[in-house]
Order: structure tokens, then sequence, then C-alpha cells
């Protein structure tokens, strides 16, 4: 994954052992691969069931007010 991001984000992943019940599976919905776009404030501006890497930098452009490259 590393190899497909450019800078700095957030990335997180899914806690898989038994004690912790995959907490953020069970938070935003079952997606084996989802891509959320959350804002500092919390809210979900994009949920996306499977990531796309040049769709989710459309849309952090969009909420960014930046244009296209």
């Amino acid at each position: 994954m590393e190899k497909l991001l450019e800078g700095d984000q957030i990335v997180l992943f899914d806690e898989l052992s038994a004690e912790h019940l995959d907490p953020v599976w069970c938070t935003y919905g079952p997606a084996p691969n989802g891509a959320f776009l959350i804002g500092q404030d919390g809210t979900i501006h994009t949920s996306r069931p499977w990531l796309g890497i040049e769709a989710m930098e459309n849309e952090i452009r969009s909420l960014l007010g930046l244009t296209s490259p």
C-alpha cells in the first residue's frame, strides 16, 4: 500500500485478533478494502466499498477546493 500512496496520510488498519473483534469493520461497515475520507471534525465526506486511489485523490482535491492535476 505504501507504494500506491504519496505524502502523509493516516491509514487505519483493523485489529483482527479475536479479542478486539474488528472495531473498524464494526464501526464503518463490512468492506474488505473500504475507503473513508474523514474530516478533522469526524465527518465522513466520502465512503467507498473499494479503495480506488485516483477516485479518492479526486475526492480529497474536491474537499480541499483544489483542481485536478
